[in-house]
């Protein structure tokens, strides 16, 4: 009989330590997903694109590093499968066959099985062309008294605090004639004042048969523009021109050779750069570049790229592995004379799935726990009128076996009362645990 009373009070606390380390052993907040980048879908070859692997544990997400992913593409009737291993900081760069006839849909797992992202992954050229952002290396011309002077960037943008050429040609102005034109003036007296920058090289120069002068200029600023002096017969023509500036834009320098040696070198010191090769068909192989810290505060690495990958290819420079990024730059490759900033677009999102999903199982834990806390109250408060009423009796019985007048029946209500306490009290720590 020692042992009731014992269970009344040993029955609610092992359900609340019950409920209380269930959060601990599983917690509902805890998903694993995949982001699937890249460019268009629409080209038969080889499709390119990254993929970042992520954890949210207690509404913090993480990269999943070193993580063992598969990627399953299906194209009709042909199914790949390609298994591939994270960096530290969840990406994996991703290459498969594709079959333009059919839609690509792509499903990408951990080593459990456990579906990460799965989805249609469609976009077309025409569409990430349009995303993507093109900066001519010619400037506006400048005409006076029959001259035109153009100015152009052969780097087509300027990266500070690295030497860049600048070019200004002199010519004569002559109606549907592109910057620069057919024809140079030659020995023409000019002189170049750069505001946010200095001058690698003399300021003033004579151009050369072809009507060209050549500056080297150094930017220390973002904010850059050059004041062009041409002196011309009647007198001299003056103009200013803002000069493209890409803050925190990578440098970069071609070698000779094939495999072609491609330097480049960050303003700061980083550990990495991402890089991809696209073209106006589509986006290439692409991946992360390590780079090595230097003396004077900025950080080199070299690409040695194939000249078949090269063929009307640019090179995209970027700090950031995801979407569109300010200092990021498509630099041509093959003599091109704009840039092709194309950004990898965002295929697929396991996100919303995932979330969903923990949702679900959250529900499910809370409903759990909850049927579980609701037969142990019952349970409880069974036990403990119970006890009360054998105690009751217990009494009534010794008294009689005493000889003393049986006490008169007592109201329910004080233990009406105390059952209700244990009831409530019992529930509200429960809730309490369920849904903090």
């Amino acid at each position: 009989m020692q042992f009731m009373p014992r269970l009344v009070y040993l029955l609610p606390l092992s359900a609340l330590l019950v409920a209380a380390l269930s959060l601990f052993i599983s917690p509902a907040g805890a998903i694993s997903f995949a982001r699937v980048l890249g460019g268009p879908t629409d080209q038969a070859g080889t499709f390119h694109g990254r993929v970042q692997v992520l954890r949210q544990e207690t509404g913090v997400i993480h990269p999943a590093g070193r993580a063992r992913v598969f990627v399953h593409a299906t194209q009709g009737e042909h199914t790949t499968a390609q298994e591939y291993r994270t960096d530290d900081d969840g990406w994996v760069e991703i290459s498969l066959p594709r079959l333009a006839k059919w839609p690509l849909f792509l499903r990408v797992r951990d080593a459990r099985g456990t579906s990460l992202a799965t989805g249609m992954a469609q976009l077309s050229t025409a569409q990430w062309l349009s995303a993507a952002t093109r900066r001519s290396s010619h400037l506006s011309a400048h005409q006076q008294a029959g001259v035109r002077v153009c100015l152009h960037v052969p780097s087509v943008i300027f990266a500070v605090p690295f030497e860049q050429p600048l070019v200004v040609h002199v010519g004569p102005q002559m109606v549907a004639s592109g910057c620069p034109g057919p024809a140079g003036l030659a020995h023409t007296a000019l002189e170049l004042k750069v505001s946010g920058a200095t001058l690698s090289g003399p300021a003033r120069c004579l151009t050369n048969e072809q009507g060209i002068c050549r500056f080297v200029v150094r930017p220390f600023h973002h904010q850059l523009s050059a004041q062009v002096s041409v002196q011309l017969a009647d007198g001299p023509f003056q103009f200013e021109e803002t000069l493209p500036v890409v803050p925190g834009a990578f440098y970069l320098t071609q070698g000779q050779g094939s495999p072609r040696p491609v330097q480049v070198v960050s303003p700061i010191v980083r550990d990495h750069v991402w890089y991809s090769l696209v073209s106006e068909r589509g986006r290439g192989p692409g991946g992360r570049l390590s780079l090595t810290e230097a003396s004077d505060g900025t950080a080199h690495g070299q690409l040695r790229l194939e000249a078949s990958q090269l063929k009307d290819a640019f090179l995209v420079l970027s700090s950031d592995p995801d979407g569109p990024s300010q200092s990021a730059v498509g630099y041509p490759m093959d003599g091109q004379e704009h840039t092709l900033d194309a950004w990898d677009a965002e295929l697929l999102s396991g996100a919303s799935r995932a979330s969903s999903w923990a949702t679900r199982r959250a529900v499910r834990v809370r409903l759990a726990l909850g049927g579980y806390g609701l037969v142990t109250i019952l349970l409880a408060v069974v036990l403990f009128w119970s006890e009360v009423r054998r105690e009751q009796v217990e009494v009534d019985r010794r008294m009689r076996a005493s000889g003393l007048p049986q006490a008169a029946q007592p109201s329910t209500t004080p233990l009406v009362v105390a059952v209700l306490c244990v009831f409530f009290a019992f529930s509200a720590t429960l809730v309490w645990i369920v849904t903090r």
